[in-house]
């Protein structure tokens, strides 16, 4: 396979086309990004609980026009090798006596993960793997290993037997027109090596505090849930901007009070848009939205503790 690969478009983080921006990106962050793309790095993105880490590969796909992201979401059980293939040792067991010729071959039992696919094939998608500071280290040297080089080793084929039977091989490399865009997510629940982050281009997604960066999120991920038809679209027909405006600016106060109150996780935007969304669809209960109990200020928590936690610092 040459090293000639088709290059990826520019990515602005202004969105697809025409259409409206569904995901607000700082342009210094959309120029780390796209730099990883034209480099072929790894990138790494790192930030709280509901920052928007995993939305951004939604962002890179459209923008670029590349289909739905291949999302693997990482397990402190997961193995470097669940990636790539699965092998179904069973079947090959039950067919020792009834196909003992089929089973003679490991690859007739061998089938390609999405990820190891996209890989060998050359697809032209972005890959996520989601919450990588879950695994092992062991995990994540060995996968970026693979990622790095688009070659894995099927580990159940031995390395003696040359040649693909069934289109794998003990070795598989990327034979398609394309490398993946690969990107991995932390939530920076513990220390990444240091041989994976010096391969990595590393992004911090930190949360805006700026209010009108903070409505035009607000919003555009709004008229998303509208487009999308999702549950309670409806009431988002007409969206109430003076709403939106007046909960992002009783949100910032919660969320400092959260802060200092030592808060586990403070609100951060996903409990910001489902907040928001669940005063439009009770509009009635969103005539106050000043001070730190606003009407449902309880959807902004997600732990007893927390809700706790702010209610005795608000009383205070």
């Amino acid at each position: 396979m040459t090293d000639d690969v088709r290059p990826y478009s520019d990515f602005t983080g202004s969105g697809a086309g025409d259409g409206p921006r569904n995901y607000i990106i700082d342009p210094q962050d959309a120029l780390v990004v796209d730099l990883a793309i034209k480099l072929g790095r790894p990138l790494l993105v790192e930030g709280e609980a509901g920052c928007g880490k995993s939305s951004l590969a939604d962002a890179i796909a459209a923008e670029l026009g590349l289909g739905d992201p291949v999302i693997v979401p990482i397990r402190s059980s997961s193995r470097s090798n669940d990636l790539f293939y699965r092998y179904d040792g069973l079947v090959r067991l039950q067919d020792r006596d009834a196909d003992p010729e089929k089973a003679r071959k490991a690859q007739n039992y061998i089938t390609l993960e999405p990820v190891g696919k996209a890989i060998v094939e050359g697809q032209r998608k972005v890959i996520l793997i989601d919450e990588i500071d879950k695994a092992d280290m062991d995990f994540q040297n060995d996968l970026l290993f693979a990622l790095e080089r688009f070659e894995f080793v099927i580990d159940d084929i031995p390395a003696s037997e040359t040649g693909k039977v069934n289109g794998v091989a003990h070795r598989m490399r990327r034979e398609g027109p394309a490398k993946p865009i690969i990107m991995f997510t932390s939530n920076q629940e513990k220390l990444l090596p240091k041989p994976f982050l010096r391969r990595c281009f590393y992004l911090e997604l930190k949360f805006p505090t700026d209010p009108d960066r903070l409505e035009e999120i607000v919003t555009a991920n709004l008229r998303t849930r509208k487009r999308r038809g999702e549950a309670g679209a409806a009431s988002l027909a007409e969206l109430n901007e003076t709403l939106v405006s007046r909960a992002v600016a009783s949100f910032l106060g919660i969320r400092e009070a959260a802060g200092k109150s030592g808060a586990m996780k403070k609100p951060a935007t996903a409990e910001l848009l489902d907040w928001v969304h669940a005063l439009h669809i009770r509009p009635d209960l969103a005539t106050d939205l000043h001070g730190l109990h606003p009407p449902l200020w309880e959807l902004l928590f997600r732990t007893s503790q927390d809700k706790r936690r702010h209610a005795e610092a608000a009383a205070g």
